[in-house]
């Protein structure tokens, strides 16, 4: 399981704007809304770059459709990796992330209110789960932690 699965079903807290916020992992249905919007952005994303492509006056028209084709194929890898894209770390990505997990437990929290809040995250906690997280896998390969956690952070191997 990598990093992001194991953040995504390891229970946080966040503090923001003096307040603490306890992150749930993603239910079935935010993971499929969450997807949805990462497979919109990223086709969003593609046809940005294909009308910025186009309008380069100094590349001929050849260079243009092979560099639209890479966009496009670009955004065919991409929409198809789920929690895996690129674009869910970007800050909008983040924001989408973060508020999937916090409305379970703090419904009054919007997407603006976050946006507005962002910048107040006592990034600590985050972080210390983060690397806490990183060395339970084994980065270099892939491959399993030796000691996993469960739902409590408690060692279950």
């Amino acid at each position: 399981m990598d990093v992001v699965s194991r953040m995504l079903q390891t229970p946080l807290e966040i503090t923001m704007a003096d307040k603490k916020y306890r992150l749930s992992p993603l239910s079935l249905k935010a993971r499929k809304e969450l997807e949805a919007w990462l497979r919109d952005a990223t086709w969003q994303a593609a046809r940005q770059e294909t009308d910025r492509i186009k309008s380069l006056p100094a590349i001929s028209d050849t260079i243009k459709d092979e560099l639209m084709k890479d966009a496009v194929n670009d955004a065919i890898r991409f929409s198809r990796m789920g929690l895996g894209c690129p674009i869910l770390t970007s800050a909008d990505g983040f924001v989408k992330l973060l508020l999937a997990s916090i409305l379970p437990n703090h419904p009054e929290v919007t997407e603006e209110w976050l946006n507005d809040h962002l910048g107040e995250i006592d990034t600590t906690e985050l972080e210390a789960k983060i690397t806490e997280l990183n060395a339970q896998t084994d980065i270099g390969t892939g491959g399993e932690a030796s000691a996993l956690t469960d739902q409590q952070g408690k060692k279950t191997k």
